[in-house]
């Protein structure tokens, strides 16, 4: 029985080693590409949010004061209130802050000592705000 020449399994091994690199450089090329896109997208949100934040103006006994001083809407606000040992939701009654909006939300201040808001700037971007009771925001009334 005879085999395959020496010189053909030597051609049939570059060739099958050709195809391979370059399947394997087409693939690379798309997962970079699709990377890139995506990464770059994300770093371009970031940049669109730098001045986005949740500033809280004032805390009293009865509503928190707050705003957006950036031209882009923060949505999913929530503020955590905290006492130093619990800690409670306080979820406004809108669901996005615009640029240069003032807004107020009812609550009770009760014992707490710290408040601090989150929120997503262009639905990605997690963005926030804190207020205690050293700070100038933190109202007695």
């Amino acid at each position: 029985m005879k085999g395959i020449s020496p010189m053909i399994a030597t051609i049939l091994l570059i060739a099958f080693t050709v195809a391979v690199g370059g399947i394997l450089s087409v693939w690379f090329s798309t997962t970079t590409t699709s990377q890139t896109g995506i990464t770059g997208a994300a770093a371009q949100n970031y940049t669109r949010c730098g001045g986005a934040a949740i500033n809280i103006q004032s805390v009293s006994s009865t509503l928190i004061r707050f705003s957006n001083p950036s031209i882009q809407t923060i949505s999913s606000i929530q503020f955590l209130a905290t006492d130093g040992s619990n800690s409670w939701v306080v979820t406004p009654n809108m669901t996005s802050l615009t640029a240069s909006n003032f807004t107020t939300v009812a609550w009770t201040k009760g014992t707490n000592i710290t408040l601090t808001a989150t929120g997503l700037c262009l639905s990605s971007v997690p963005v926030g705000g804190r207020c205690d009771n050293t700070m100038s925001c933190w109202t007695g009334s």
